[in-house]
């Protein structure tokens, strides 16, 4: 199961980091340098166990100018099928991970 945590954990932390990569034209300059401002400061203090990366998903939501980048591109029809097509596997994911207490946000 903490390969499973540590997947979801590296995915969730990535995710965000290419997304602001590839869509920070798309945004004003500042909207960007906050985002990247978060994310650099929430990964500058790994925990230092088996699980270096909890709750930087958590973290990375701070950094909002990825989610409007996420609505930007959510108006293509494809895109939205594709994004919305992983919601309801990663929720049953993460609802047995909460239901066997092992792992809450």
């Amino acid at each position: 199961m903490v390969v499973v945590k540590n997947l979801l954990d590296i995915t969730f932390t990535t995710l965000p980091i290419v997304v602001l990569i590839v869509g920070w034209k798309r945004l004003p300059l500042h909207y960007s340098l906050f985002a990247a401002a978060v994310m650099v400061f929430s990964l500058s203090f790994p925990l230092l166990n088996i699980t270096p990366l909890t709750s930087q998903p958590r973290y990375m939501m701070a950094a909002f100018p990825v989610i409007v980048l996420l609505a930007l591109w959510g108006k293509r029809p494809r895109f939205d099928q594709f994004f919305m097509s992983l919601g309801p596997p990663l929720l049953v994911l993460n609802t047995v991970l909460f239901v066997s207490h092992y792992w809450v946000a």
